[in-house]
């Protein structure tokens, strides 16, 4: 499992240090706080390939859409317009334009560094990988990217994210990844990779298991089809009925167990796990979480600004509470389950 993370010069972190993860561990926080911006940290530290995490982080993440800063449908070129540069995006805003990540955990040296940096030009040898439609009009590049993973002061794995005029976001690879941890960013509302995760679930004879789950939140749930690309199941009734006659929320959970079940022997990161799911759920939820984490060797780390979620927590056997608040030293401190439940039951305090 990861235990701990130094973060230098990321987002709006200048300098954070995350010591004595567990096997499940939950950041708590107001919006901007940045909650989300960890969960980012630890997948960067964690994966093979920098280039898909970086776009997911642009896919997914919600920038002020009312202010039209970034929209979801928007092509990955012009969000980087929008948002000023890679730089501005990645950053905490001082000249070296270089973050880092050291982690430590079962499995990993000591000495394992993680680092992101922004040229504003890419060498020789990144330009001849990439692709020919590239090539051609590598004049266009507006910057580059360079992720490196050092251990032990060996350099491990090397590439380069491109960004340039017409096309977007391309990537070279020096070196072959350097895979860490297998990581798994939990996202509700693409049911594409949600369809392949079930397919996983099948072929990897754990229906079984995913149906005993989902009838801790619905006795009558006896099964769950993948047909013509979305998700049926049958709750008793005469035929099988679309997933969305089971509302938002039991839709969000289905989704989580999910995700679960394809994260075994590694880390789920869930941001704003609260989201759309009824108050009254979230005891049996945890339990279930709770009990998937150690059937599957699962370490998950979560946010959330939902009092209601953390009223539940006695559910997680094995956990580590993060606070943030701009105003603590490091914008983060740890807290135990008693300090926590006292803040959250002082009427003038609000987490959300």
């Amino acid at each position: 499992m990861l235990q701990n993370i130094k973060i230098k010069n990321f987002k709006k972190f200048a300098e954070l240090d995350l010591q004595n993860f567990s096997r499940v561990n939950l950041f708590i926080g107001n919006n901007n706080s940045g909650k989300s911006t960890i969960l980012e940290a630890i997948e960067i530290c964690s994966t093979n390939d920098f280039y898909n995490s970086l776009q997911r982080s642009l896919r997914v993440r919600n920038i002020d859409e009312s202010r039209n800063i970034l929209r979801r449908t928007m092509p990955i070129r012009q969000r980087f317009d929008l948002l000023g540069s890679v730089e501005d995006y990645l950053f905490n805003n001082i000249p070296s334009k270089q973050a880092t990540f050291a982690i430590t955990g079962s499995g990993i040296s000591p000495n394992t560094v993680i680092s992101i940096s922004v040229d504003n030009k890419i060498n020789s040898q990144q330009i001849n990988l990439l692709e020919e439609v590239l090539l051609s009009e590598h004049n266009l590049i507006k910057q580059s990217v360079n992720y490196k993973v050092t251990i032990d002061g060996n350099l491990k794995n090397e590439s380069a994210i491109v960004v340039d005029n017409d096309n977007g976001l391309m990537s070279t690879r020096i070196k072959h990844p350097y895979k860490i941890y297998d990581v798994t960013y939990f996202q509700t509302k693409d049911i594409g990779i949600i369809g392949n995760l079930y397919s996983n679930i099948v072929k990897n004879k754990n229906k079984n298991l995913l149906i005993e789950k989902l009838q801790l939140f619905d006795s009558n749930f006896s099964n769950i089809e993948l047909i013509n690309e979305d998700f049926s199941v049958d709750i008793g009734k005469d035929i099988l009925l679309p997933i969305n006659y089971l509302g938002t929320g039991i839709i969000s959970i289905v989704y989580l167990i999910i995700y679960m079940l394809n994260s075994g022997n590694g880390i789920l990161l869930v941001d704003e796990l609260e989201n759309g799911i009824y108050y009254k759920k979230f005891a049996d939820l945890i339990r279930t979480l709770d009990s998937l984490s150690h059937e599957l060797n699962v370490q998950l780390f979560i946010t959330t600004h939902s009092n209601d979620f953390i009223r539940n927590l006695d559910g997680f056997s094995e956990l580590s509470l993060y606070r943030l608040n701009p105003k603590f030293d490091g914008g983060v401190m740890q807290w135990d389950r008693t300090k926590i439940m006292q803040y959250i039951d002082d009427k003038s305090a609000d987490i959300r």
